[in-house]
């Protein structure tokens, strides 16, 4: 009897070595599935430690991530909700064709608030960074989408945020503080499993192909 084939998660969100709150958050989502011992595929909207650069934004933002679901045969997503990151027209119902869509929230903004609230229907969960998990943000995530499962995730911080960095926009990381440096071995754990993920998930699509 043949086992079941593992899920494939696919994580879209801002990753080393961009200094965001969000980089940490969903590093710690990458190593939680592999715990879990699903096939996890990472993507970005810039490049970065992530395997895939998708840029899921403007009016073809939706169609990419479609696309990315399609192709990796991805039937779970967790989606990095941040700040500075537009929500795409026709998102919602993508989500609606993951089998588990998860919104990850690492700095509830007023705007993140808003989208969490516009793609609640869409979502099995929303996680929110112990980084930004005092009271206040917990009620307000909960107030934005009610009857939503919430959860507090906690996980090691892989270094001092910088303000004004987007997951599409500038400054980028200094020439003169090496990514290195500035995340310690975060940045090279985050380097590996972005390595690992990619071999993974293309041995799983190669091997589907052949059947």
């Amino acid at each position: 009897m043949e086992s079941a084939a593992a899920e494939v998660v696919l994580i879209v969100g801002s990753f080393p070595p961009l200094p965001t709150p969000a980089a940490s958050a969903t590093v710690a989502a990458v190593r939680r599935e592999l715990g879990s011992g699903r096939i996890v595929v990472t993507a970005s909207p810039r490049a970065s430690a992530a395997a895939h650069v998708l840029p899921v934004t403007g009016p073809l933002g939706a169609w990419r991530l479609e696309q990315a679901r399609r192709r990796f045969a991805a039937t779970n997503l967790i989606l990095s909700v941040e700040p500075g990151w537009p929500l795409p027209p026709g998102t919602f119902a993508v989500l609606r064709r993951f089998a588990r869509a998860t919104l990850l929230v690492s700095e509830p903004t007023p705007a993140v608030l808003g989208v969490v609230r516009r793609l609640r229907h869409a979502a099995a969960e929303v996680v929110l960074g112990h980084e930004s998990s005092g009271p206040e943000a917990v009620a307000a995530l909960a107030f934005a989408a009610p009857g939503l499962p919430l959860r507090v995730e906690h996980y090691a911080s892989l270094g001092r945020p910088v303000t004004g960095v987007t997951p599409l926009g500038p400054p980028e990381p200094s020439t003169s503080q090496p990514a290195r440096r500035m995340l310690g071995p975060g940045v090279r754990f985050a380097r590996r499993v972005a390595r690992r993920v990619a071999r993974r998930a293309v041995d799983e699509v190669r091997t589907r192909a052949a059947r």
